[in-house]
C-alpha cells in the first residue's frame, strides 16, 4: 500500500513590542509572548540605556573632564575613592586658575597640584564631611568660599588659604544667603553672621551669628537643605522650614505636614522646584509644602548603609544607593514616574553645574550627547539585553524576520537557545539597522526554542517599536 507523507499547515504570526523598558527586574511590566498580543520588551541587562515613554536610546553617560591646559587629571584612588568633587581658585605662577579637588570616602580632602601632577592630602573631615560654596560680599565686591564641614571643625578654603574655626560636633550643615548654617545635636541650629563664616558656633548679637533651639519631637535633624530661599531641615520623621531674613530677628521657623517613613539624610538634594530624600518606605518629591510619594514602580528601598550619592545631569536627577545585589545608580525623571537604574557613579556630585565622577582612573563629567560613552560597561557601550523570549514555550519556533519603528541607528543581535551565555557565534544573528522615514525591516530567518535580543542605540538613535514575525513549526 501506498504511504503518502501528511502536510500540516504552519502558523505564522506577529508579535508586537510597542515599547521597551530598561529597568531591570522591574515589576508590572509585560513582555508580548504569544500571536496577536502586544506588550512591552523587557531587559535582562541594560547599560546606559534609556526607556524613557517607552522608547529605547541612549542613557547618560561620561566624557574626561579637562583641567584649563586641555589635560585630563589621572590617578589611581581605587584604595581610598572620591566620595566628593569640588573646585578651588588658585594663584599658580600669578595666574588664577581652576584647581580640583574632592573629598574621600574615608573624609579626607585632597586637593590637585600643577606642578606636581598630583593629588596632595590636606585635612581628614571625618567620613560624613560634606563641601558647599558660600558666596561672601565685601562691600560691591562678590567672591566665592568653599566651606568643609569636618564634624568638629569647619575649614574656609579661598585661594591658597585655609582656616579654620572649632565647633561642637556638626551632623550636617549647609550655605544661604552668605551664611553657614550646621545642626548639632541635641536640637540647636548653629548659624554664622552673614559673610563671616569663621563666625559659626560663636555667640554675638542677634544680627550676626547664634543659635536657634529646634522644639520638635521628630528625631534629630539628618539634613538641611537651601530650597527657594529658605533652609528646610529634614529630621528623622519630619520637616521643617526656616524663613532666613536680613537679620536673625527676622527668622521664622515654622514645621511642615509629614506623614511619611524615616528620612534618610544623604539623599536629600534639590532638584529643580522639587527637593528628592528617600525614605524608610520610598522616594519622595517635596515641594516646600507637602511631600508625595514618587517613582512606585522603581521599588528603590534604603539597604541601612551610609554611603549614599546625589547630583543632578542633563535635566535627571541621579541617587546613588545601595541594595542586596551592591551599589547602583537610580536615574530618576522630573515627572516623578519614570527612571531606570544603572550601575555605580563612583564620585558622584555636581559642582558649578558640573556632574562629576571618577571613571576609568581619571576625573569624568556626566553627560549625554556625542562626546559620552556608557559608564557601566568596561568597553562604553550602550546595550539593551532583553530577558529570554518564548513565542510556543515548548515548540521550536522560525522568527522569520523584525520591522522596527525609529530613528537614526542601531545594531540588533537575535540570539538563540542560550547562546547569549555561551557566546556562541552559531546561534546569533547580527543585524545593522538604518530607518528611513521611521521605518526598517530585517530578515532573520533563525530556528529556535527561546530567543533574546540585543540592541545597542547609535548616537542619535532611537527605537520605538519593534514587530516579530514568526512561524510555530
Amino acid at each position: 500500500m501506498r504511504k503518502e507523507r501528511l502536510h500540516t499547515a504552519t502558523k505564522r504570526s506577529w508579535i508586537e513590542y510597542n515599547g521597551f523598558c530598561a529597568q531591570e527586574k522591574v515589576s508590572g511590566k509585560a513582555t508580548a509572548a504569544s500571536a496577536g498580543k502586544s506588550g512591552v520588551l523587557v531587559a535582562e541587562r541594560c547599560f546606559g540605556c534609556d526607556s524613557f515613554g517607552g522608547e529605547l536610546k541612549r542613557g547618560i553617560g561620561v566624557k574626561a573632564w579637562a583641567l584649563e591646559d586641555g589635560n585630563a587629571v589621572v590617578w589611581d584612588a581605587v584604595n581610598d575613592p572620591p566620595k566628593q568633587f569640588f573646585l578651588l581658585r588658585q594663584v599658580v605662577n600669578g595666574d588664577e586658575v581652576c584647581v580640583p579637588a574632592y573629598l574621600s570616602k574615608q573624609g579626607v580632602c585632597f586637593i590637585y597640584s600643577e606642578q606636581e601632577e598630583a593629588f596632595a592630602a590636606y585635612m581628614s573631615c571625618g567620613e560624613r564631611g560634606v563641601a558647599a560654596a558660600v558666596l561672601v560680599r565685601d562691600g560691591e565686591e562678590a567672591r566665592e568660599k568653599t566651606v568643609l564641614f569636618a564634624s568638629e571643625k569647619l575649614y574656609v578654603l579661598e585661594g591658597n588659604m585655609i582656616s579654620f574655626v572649632e565647633t561642637e560636633k556638626m551632623e550636617c550643615g549647609e550655605v544661604l544667603r552668605g551664611r553657614v548654617f550646621a545642626y548639632v545635636a541635641p536640637r540647636t541650629l548653629l548659624y554664622s553672621a552673614p559673610n563671616e563664616p569663621l563666625s559659626l558656633g560663636i555667640r554675638s548679637d542677634v544680627d550676626g551669628s547664634g543659635r536657634l533651639f529646634l522644639p520638635t519631637d521628630r528625631g534629630q535633624a539628618v539634613a538641611l537643605q537651601a530650597f527657594e530661599n529658605k533652609l528646610y531641615i529634614f529630621f528623622e520623621r519630619g520637616i521643617s522650614r526656616l524663613t532666613v531674613g536680613g537679620s536673625a530677628k527676622e527668622f521664622v521657623i515654622e514645621n511642615v505636614e509629614y506623614g511619611g517613613g524615616k528620612i534618610v539624610g544623604s539623599t536629600v538634594g534639590a532638584f529643580g522646584k522639587q527637593v528628592v530624600f528617600m525614605a524608610e518606605d520610598g522616594l519622595y518629591f517635596f515641594d516646600g509644602a507637602k511631600a508625595e510619594r514618587k517613582f512606585l514602580s522603581l521599588n528603590i528601598q534604603p539597604s541601612g548603609a551610609e554611603t549614599y550619592s546625589k547630583a543632578v545631569a542633563d535635566g535627571k536627577f541621579l541617587l546613588g544607593f545601595v541594595d542586596g545585589e551592591g551599589a547602583k545608580t537610580a536615574v530618576l525623571y522630573p515627572d516623578g514616574e519614570n527612571g531606570y537604574v544603572t550601575s555605580e557613579i563612583v564620585g558622584l556630585s555636581s559642582w558649578e553645574n558640573v556632574t562629576f565622577c571618577y571613571a576609568n582612573g581619571r576625573i569624568c563629567e556626566v553627560c549625554s550627547g556625542d562626546e559620552a560613552t556608557a559608564l557601566d560597561d568596561t568597553d562604553g557601550v550602550y546595550a539593551f539585553i532583553s530577558r529570554e523570549v518564548f513565542f510556543a514555550r515548548g515548540k521550536r519556533t522560525l522568527l522569520r524576520g523584525l520591522e522596527l519603528e525609529g530613528d537614526g541607528a542601531c545594531d540588533v543581535t537575535v540570539w538563540r537557545d542560550g547562546g547569549f551565555e555561551e557566546n556562541s557565534a552559531v546561534k546569533k544573528r547580527k543585524i545593522f539597522v538604518t530607518f528611513t522615514n521611521g521605518k526598517a525591516c530585517a530578515r532573520v530567518m533563525m530556528r529556535g526554542e527561546k530567543f533574546r535580543f540585543l540592541i545597542e542605540p547609535k548616537t542619535g538613535g532611537v527605537l520605538r517599536r519593534m514587530r516579530v514575525e514568526t512561524e510555530i513549526l
